[in-house]
């Protein structure tokens, strides 16, 4: 009986944590990093390995036609060049602050 219980007592305590998991924090402003702003437009950050032409300019067009099909999402494009790109990705990982789309590879 007491093995049921404790069962019962630990599952109910894994449910709830996973519930504060998915839980939001924060004040909910447009402020607080990408999201939706006040007149609804969506901005997104997006960081590449790109600098260099003709490289470069394929990223600008892109982003342009996709901004220009959805014109309630806004990208904010970075580039950056390749080694750069592997520290700036350790730092800004260790802040918290991951921008919404980016480049990765393996090794």
């Amino acid at each position: 009986m007491k093995k049921r219980i404790l069962a019962a007592l630990l599952s109910a305590t894994m449910i709830l944590g996973m519930l504060a998991g998915c839980a939001t924090s924060g004040s909910g402003d447009a402020d607080s990093g990408s999201g939706e702003s006040e007149d609804g437009t969506v901005t997104l950050t997006f960081l590449n390995k790109y600098p260099e032409d003709p490289y470069a300019q394929y990223f600008v067009d892109a982003v342009a036609q996709f901004e220009e099909e959805n014109p309630d999402i806004k990208i904010e494009m970075e580039n950056v060049s390749d080694e750069a790109m592997k520290d700036k990705l350790s730092v800004i990982a260790s802040g918290g602050e991951m921008p919404d789309i980016y480049f990765t590879w393996t090794g």
